[in-house]
């Protein structure tokens, strides 16, 4: 499949996005508004939840508190959030509390905190980082790099600049997780029709 040229279709696939979940986008705005901190565990317990569930990170309901526990004693964390800390990914990823790991989620976690330094990673958008590199060499990176956050930072904004796409990280986001979303819809088996 040929993929889309980025800049001249990032636009439209933005207002497809917001269109299309506008709903979740400004539930999770006004509560973003409502608690923009994070030291009381009930506001930011709400968020896990919130984002966990309507952002598909995939976080289990036994380990949304202990969760937000730990996302609450990450001292300074407010301050790191705003100043674009990624070392913050790991902390939060660095639960010893759940059961499972979650890297999709703290990505999305510090996104919605702020979205200019910030980049969610889940497997739509690692399907298109991978799959724009193959096709258009756009930067040298190997797969597994995307896992190390600080690099896939680096590697989205790499992906802006090669396109000469003057637009948000968040932005950045919403395009590639439609792009990642129809290469892994085509990749799954599909249901037979009767």
């Amino acid at each position: 499949m040929m993929l889309p040229e980025p800049s001249l279709t990032i636009a439209s696939k933005c207002d497809t996005f917001d269109k299309r979940e506008e709903a979740v986008e400004s539930t999770i705005e006004m509560l973003m508004k409502a608690f923009p901190f994070n030291r009381d565990f009930t506001h930011t317990h709400i968020k896990v939840i919130t984002i966990g569930q309507l952002y598909s990170a995939r976080v289990l309901s036994i380990d949304a508190e202990p969760l937000a526990r730990h996302i609450s004693s990450i001292p300074d964390l407010d301050d790191r959030l705003t100043a674009g800390d990624p070392t913050v990914v790991y902390q939060i990823y660095n639960c010893k509390e759940t059961r499972l790991k979650y890297y999709s989620f703290p990505t999305k976690f510090c996104s919605w905190h702020n979205r200019f330094a910030y980049s969610l990673w889940d497997y739509n958008v690692d399907e298109a980082l991978w799959a724009y590199k193959r096709q258009d060499g756009f930067a040298k990176f190997k797969r597994m790099e995307l896992g190390n956050y600080p690099r896939f930072v680096e590697i989205v904004k790499e992906f802006r600049s090669f396109y000469g796409l003057a637009r948000s990280l968040k932005d950045i986001d919403k395009f590639l997780w439609q792009i990642g979303d129809g290469l892994l819809a085509e990749k799954s088996p599909q249901a037979p029709t009767s």
